[in-house]
């Protein structure tokens, strides 16, 4: 038996075909606006940095629009429900402390790691938001 209907794959290809699109938009983007000189990526923030922070948001908006589309892979029955809902709340809790830790140390700002810290938090809080709807 197959373990998702058309409508979950349909669903999951638009989602990565946009989330492709928006990879394309957020690089050129950046690229233009640095030869440009609007923003000197090379100054506040790496290329390579700036790299794993459009890969977060795309992360981002991939794993939300198919926790809120009920196109999920990996939430597929009850016992993968609480795994996510947990795992993601250990490692979130795990990631802020670590973060705050980081920043009482009185260290720079790492946009890298603010960056995974708010994509684990988001995805934390839509899992336990979307609880509800799994549990009827």
């Amino acid at each position: 038996m197959e373990q998702f209907d058309e409508r979950q794959k349909a669903i999951r290809n638009k989602i990565m075909t946009k989330a492709f699109t928006l990879a394309i938009i957020l690089l050129c983007g950046a690229i233009i606006l640095n030869e440009c000189k609007v923003i000197e990526i090379g100054k506040t923030v790496s290329f390579t940095d700036y790299g794993f922070i459009t890969f977060f948001i795309l992360i981002l908006y991939v794993t939300l629009s198919l926790i809120w589309k009920d196109a999920y892979v990996g939430i597929v029955n009850a016992a993968s429900i609480k795994i996510a809902l947990y795992g993601f709340s250990v490692l979130s809790i795990l990631d802020m402390d670590l973060f705050i830790k980081h920043r009482m140390e009185q260290a720079p700002i790492d946009y890298v790691v603010l960056a995974g810290t708010i994509t684990m938090i988001a995805i934390t809080i839509s899992l336990w938001l979307k609880k509800k709807d799994w549990d009827n």
